[in-house]
């Protein structure tokens, strides 16, 4: 049994280690092979944290190795990604919201029997998590189109606008020519 390290023994203090070292590790203790003591001072993680790590696979619950699990599992990312990718036009942020809600109920029934009504909402925080995650990109609508853009840049609009002015000033009232707000003084 070879360590997952090679022949270096590491410094493991404040490391997030991947589920297959932790588990060479408690393989390592059930096998009376080490003591927590000992890979304490060989490895410099605490002997609380590794007998933690014992009692958990030991006792067949579902070993998570980053901590706390995640709110929407990853078996549904595809789901996700579908949605967003379904129909010639962008979703809105509310059916996202409420599809990952639905997901994180089944996350969450998947792993222990809890109802509905006891699953919280994803928060935005999470929400925008999950579509980093997922490379989703959301922001507000274009407040002007490219062709809005392309037709006020163009030049025979201000020309027209010109001559309309200068046919239709004569008509008009010179008072109201330059009808200023009273700030603006």
């Amino acid at each position: 049994m070879t360590s997952p390290w090679g022949h270096q023994i590491p410094d493991l203090s404040g490391k997030i280690l991947s589920f297959e070292e932790k588990s060479w590790l408690v393989e390592r203790v059930n096998n009376l092979l080490d003591t927590p003591a000992e890979l304490q001072s060989k490895y410099k993680i605490p002997q609380d944290t590794i007998r933690k790590w014992v009692r958990t696979i030991n006792s067949g619950a579902k070993f998570n190795s980053n901590g706390r699990p995640r709110v929407v599992s990853l078996q549904f990312y595809p789901k996700i990604e579908k949605l967003v990718n379904s129909g010639p036009f962008n979703i809105e942020s509310t059916v996202l919201h409420d599809e990952l809600h639905k997901l994180a109920i089944e996350t969450t029934q998947s792993r222990k029997k809890v109802a509905e009504s006891q699953v919280k909402r994803p928060s935005n925080r999470t929400v925008g998590r999950i579509c980093k995650s997922l490379n989703i990109k959301s922001g507000n609508a274009e407040l002007t189109t490219n062709a809005r853009a392309i037709a006020c840049a163009d030049v025979r609009n201000a020309v027209s606008m010109c001559a309309a002015q200068h046919l239709m000033v004569p008509l008009v009232d010179h008072y109201l020519i330059l009808n200023l707000p009273i700030h603006a003084l």
